[in-house]
This record gives C-alpha cells, structure tokens and sequence, in this order.
C-alpha cells in the first residue's frame, strides 16, 4: 500500500508563491501567525498599501493554506491523503488539486533518482519527531519500507 505524505510537498510550494513576492519596501503593514501546517505560519506585507486591501489579501492568503491544509493532511481525518492512506488501496475520489501534486510528487522523483520520494511517510512517522524517544524495532522498519518505492 502505497503511503503518502503530501503536506510537505504543498507546503514548499505554497511557501515558495508567497516567498517570491517579499519585497522589502518602507513599513511594515502587517504581520500576522496562525497555527496551520503543523507548524507557525507567518505572512508579512511591507509596503504602503490600503489596510483594509492588506487585511484581505493575509485572510486569503491563511485562507489558501487552511484548503491546502484540508486536502492535503496526513492527519486531519477526512483529508484527500488521509482517505488514500486509509483507503487499503482501493481507488479514492480525490480533489484536482490533490492529483496535481501527487503527479508532481511523482516528477520529482523520478528526476531526483528516487531521492525524493512520497511514500516515506510511513517510515518517517516511526521516529515521530514530535518527542517520541522510543527506540524503533528493526521489524516495525521492515514493514514500514515494504510500502515505500
């Protein structure tokens, strides 16, 4: 069964949209955080722009990422990948969105030589970076990685 994690995946690339248009100019506006992702995000807006146009843009912008976030989680139960995780390989309806990233997921890759590869969800959740210290049975790894690849 194959394991995706694609969270991350659309995080680099939503991260990367709102990256490229950061530039610096006098005053900030606004500065805002919310919880999203699994971590803290934070969208700034510099410039002299209208506070109400400001006030918009971060709200859809946290808006954006909270859809992605719905359709893409490995945790939230209901989520695009969570039914594909939970699905036993039977085939899933899933959002456009959820397919785009999964082929380019996919192109990734494949062009990186199997370096990058979203099936490892499965085998990186055993360490559970969150503060779990339990030591890891090498058989628990073995079953991991007979769904990666």
């Amino acid at each position: 069964m194959i394991r995706i994690s694609i969270a991350v995946l659309a995080s680099f690339f939503i991260f990367m949209l709102l990256g490229g248009c950061a530039g610096k100019q006098a005053g900030v506006q606004k500065n805002e955080t919310r919880l999203l992702l699994d971590t803290y995000c934070t969208i700034s807006v510099h410039g002299d722009f209208d506070t109400g146009f400001v006030d918009d843009l971060v709200d859809e912008a946290f808006d954006l990422i909270s859809e992605l976030e719905a359709l893409f989680s490995i945790t939230i139960e209901g989520s695009d990948v969570w039914r594909i995780n939970h699905a036993g390989g039977e085939p899933v309806a899933v959002d456009w969105r959820t397919i785009e990233v999964i082929k380019a997921g996919l192109e990734f890759g494949e062009l990186s030589g199997g370096m990058f590869d979203i099936t490892i969800g499965r085998v990186s959740r055993l360490w559970d970076f969150g503060g779990n210290t339990t030591v890891i049975s090498s058989g628990a790894e073995r079953d991991a990685m007979a769904g990666v690849g």
